[in-house]
């Protein structure tokens, strides 16, 4: 279960250092007329903000990356271990319970991180 967390939390950090600019860029042409599309907005950032306004907001989910794989692993497997005897080959059924419950759980932490950075992403914007 270790191994899961840390594994987790380490593809979870480098998942949101590669994917963080595009999310940024889609928060910004949701929330602003200036934009003519997804490379006029990331030009605009770029010359405009410079590079690490490409990843503003993203020490939020980064701080949670850890917390949310932590509920959401145990919880899965908490639930599973619960639900169904044969945890080698569970049923599809008690996997799809083990999930949504995880799942819901892990929305409890990603929700209010996924607020705040938002909130950053648009932060000294103009439009």
């Amino acid at each position: 279960m270790t191994e899961g967390y840390i594994a987790g939390s380490v593809a979870g950090a480098a998942g949101l250092v590669v994917g963080h600019p595009f999310d940024t860029i889609k928060v910004r042409l949701q929330t602003s007329q200036v934009y003519n599309g997804v490379i006029h907005c990331f030009r605009k950032i770029v010359f405009e903000e410079g590079v690490r306004a490409l990843y503003k907001g993203m020490m939020a989910p980064m701080a949670s990356v850890s917390a949310m794989n932590a509920v959401f692993f145990g919880a899965y497997t908490g639930v599973l271990q619960r639900i169904d005897t044969n945890l080698e080959t569970p049923k599809i059924s008690s996997t799809f319970i083990a999930g949504t419950a995880s799942g819901l759980l892990a929305g409890f932490i990603s929700g209010p991180t996924e607020l705040i950075k938002c909130r950053l992403q648009v932060s000294g914007t103009s439009g």
